[in-house]
């Protein structure tokens, strides 16, 4: 299998569907989506980088995304490039030569926005972290900007050393605290809407008491009820929800 490169991992931004309408909002992440929106109305002035910290399924990634969107909605011929950090560990783990890596640094000058996810996996490898340290320098002085997704703090990092620690906690950075039972309420009656699903309000509360609250876990439950109420034309009840559950962990 052909190994990826450097410049294969850190991608050009793409548009997709995360903005910031949206995206549900309650108490648990109303100070990172108003620090998000401030954040590109003003360019990243004084919030240089931006961090968002939270556990897996908070909406992390989703609002990275939304603040590329909004970059490349309001800018020409910026360039914005996405990063994620898992990538750049396993790729800095089988580069043959380090200075095959260290060669595509440079181009980090013209970037003008930068999105990394899961930064808190740059703290098992010594080479990653000095990679992104060489990476935000150069987009720092090019003037741009960077936005870092991570399950942990930017004080609280372990493994991390002092030359890039320093850089990532010089920036703001926003706790989104998991979310309310309510929003995953509205969340799973969202992803059913799209899907032109109706769930009973008992059935949702027995998909979110007795299965993973992830977004992503939620999304393919519902997708999966939904295939099963069709195939099988019954209406959606908690006794479906199971047998739904049970074809897909046997398919």
């Amino acid at each position: 299998m052909k190994k990826a490169t450097f410049r294969q991992l850190v991608l050009d931004f793409q548009q997709d569907e995360a903005t910031f309408d949206n995206f549900l909002v309650d108490d648990s992440n109303r100070l990172a989506v108003e620090g998000g929106i401030r954040f590109y109305q003003n360019k990243g002035v004084g919030m240089n980088p931006f961090i968002l910290t939270g556990h897996p399924g908070t909406g992390k990634s989703h609002l990275l995304h939304a603040i590329g969107n909004k970059f490349l909605s309001q800018t020409k011929g910026d360039s914005i490039c996405i990063l994620h950090t898992g990538d750049l560990v396993r790729a800095v783990g089988e580069a043959s030569r380090y200075e095959d890596i260290l060669s595509e640094v440079e181009r980090f000058k013209k970037v003008s926005l930068l999105l990394v996810d899961d930064f808190q996996f740059a703290d098992s490898d010594e080479g990653t972290q000095d990679q992104i340290f060489h990476i935000l320098n150069e987009i720092f002085r090019g003037s741009g900007v960077v936005v870092v997704a991570t399950r942990v703090s930017a004080h609280s990092l372990r493994g991390i050393h002092d030359h890039l620690g320093s850089r990532i906690r010089s920036g703001v950075e926003f706790y989104i605290k998991p979310a309310s039972f309510e929003l995953q309420v509205q969340l799973v009656k969202r992803f059913a809407l799209n899907v032109n699903l109706t769930l009973p309000d008992n059935v949702i509360e027995f998909i979110l008491n007795r299965f993973d609250r992830n977004p992503h876990e939620l999304k393919r439950i519902v997708q999966q009820v939904n295939h099963y109420s069709l195939t099988s034309k019954r209406k959606v009840s908690i006794s479906g929800v199971k047998s739904a559950l049970e074809e897909l962990n046997h398919g």
